[in-house]
């Protein structure tokens, strides 16, 4: 009878041992919870808090990293301890599966993109290097950032974010880039406000029209659109002269920050509204600056985008924003584990992508974006 009544009993403590399973199967729970997280926020379409939720991928993959280990060394206590082990070896399974995903995921950005179907065009081609930044309104020292424009000598520069402080610190940029378009509002900063008005602005090596929208649309306060023309005359080889020009759009690009729903449909607006006639335009587009989202957002996906393509296909990820300033002073260093890509450039199907790559910090809570493209040049007698 003591021998009948002890076996349950055993058998009972050894199937709930509690402290085992529960780590086990929390930690397994929290890997795939994570995982069904990151996955879903880019499907709910629309909706302005997952928006928010898909734009930490890469915290997600380390987060998901960290807790396989802490689930693979709590396996190993069990195992070498002898107790029963099935629980975490099906999470560590579970895991690796999660972890594929995301790593799926994430790899996409570095997979090279489909080579442009431009080599067998009889056009030439002219290199144009482009350098996006969100100099921060409260940033007041722009040596970093006029160093920069020194070393990489770009054709056009993109500012977002830029005060009437900000375009007379940076007037030497005349010097280099002599044509320039700013939509920045006057004035200095009013009792009760934190920065200054800030506004978008271009500077440009090359002519610059300003294409008119109209007042108070999405379009207009997605930032500046411009149409750039340059043309050049070069000797033939048989005496007679042949002139080239190249003409493309640029729209420099500033979207609402999502802070709330109300913000969230604007940006979206917005976005449209640049992809729109991007893709309208008749001469090669080039969208650029920052969008405020993320490459992981519904609002880039393909259907929203059209034609228009990421120049950071095949390089990477490319976080260009910390939120720092987010954090109590002596606490900002918090914001390096929230790095996230807001910066973005979108050209047309007949432009080629040279280089992509992101500069180095110029005092601003956004590090530049800096690329170099390949324009088709159509030539005339």
């Amino acid at each position: 009878m003591t021998e009948d009544h002890n076996l349950p009993r055993a058998s009972k403590a050894s199937l709930f041992d509690r402290p085992t399973m529960k780590a086990s199967l929390l930690l397994s729970l929290a890997i795939l919870s994570i995982t069904l997280l990151g996955w879903m926020s880019q499907w709910f379409w629309p909706s302005w808090m997952m928006d928010l939720v898909s734009s930490f991928q890469v915290q997600y993959a380390i987060a998901n990293l960290l807790l396989w280990f802490l689930l693979l060394g709590h396996s190993l206590k069990q195992r070498l301890r002898r107790k029963d082990c099935k629980t975490a070896y099906t999470g560590l399974i579970l895991g690796l599966a999660c972890m594929t995903c995301q790593a799926s995921l994430l790899g996409n950005w570095y997979r090279p993109p489909t080579p442009v179907a431009m080599a067998a065009s009889p056009k030439p081609l002219q290199t144009v290097k482009l350098l996006s930044s969100n100099i921060h309104p409260g940033n007041e020292d722009y040596a970093p950032f006029l160093k920069l424009i020194e070393q990489e000598q770009p054709d056009l520069v993109l500012l977002q974010e830029a005060t009437a402080l900000s375009l007379k610190k940076l007037g030497t940029l005349q010097n280099l880039l002599p044509h320039h378009l700013h939509k920045v509002p006057p004035g200095q900063r009013k009792a009760g406000e934190k920065y200054p008005p800030a506004g978008t602005a271009i500077f440009s090596r090359f002519p610059l029209a300003l294409e008119s929208a109209t007042p108070g649309s999405p379009f207009d306060k997605a930032g500046i659109s411009a149409r750039i023309q340059s043309s050049s005359s070069n000797s033939g080889s048989s005496g007679g002269s042949e002139a080239s020009s190249i003409g493309f759009q640029v729209y420099a690009v500033h979207g609402l920050v999502p802070a709330r729903p109300s913000f969230y449909r604007q940006r979206n607006d917005q976005l449209a509204a640049v992809f729109s006639a991007a893709n309208l335009s008749d001469d090669p587009a080039i969208a650029m600056g920052d969008f405020n989202t993320t490459i992981w957002s519904p609002t880039l996906n393909s259907s929203q985008t059209q034609q228009l393509r990421p120049v950071r296909a095949g390089f990477g990820v490319a976080p260009t924003w910390r939120p720092n300033l987010a954090f109590p002073k002596g606490l900002q260093w918090l914001g390096n584990l929230f790095w996230i890509p807001l910066d973005h450039c979108y050209i047309s199907p007949n432009i080629v992508v040279q280089d992509f790559r992101t500069g180095p910090d110029v005092k601003s809570d956004h590090l530049p974006l800096i690329v170099e493209l390949k324009l088709p040049i159509p030539k005339t007698p």
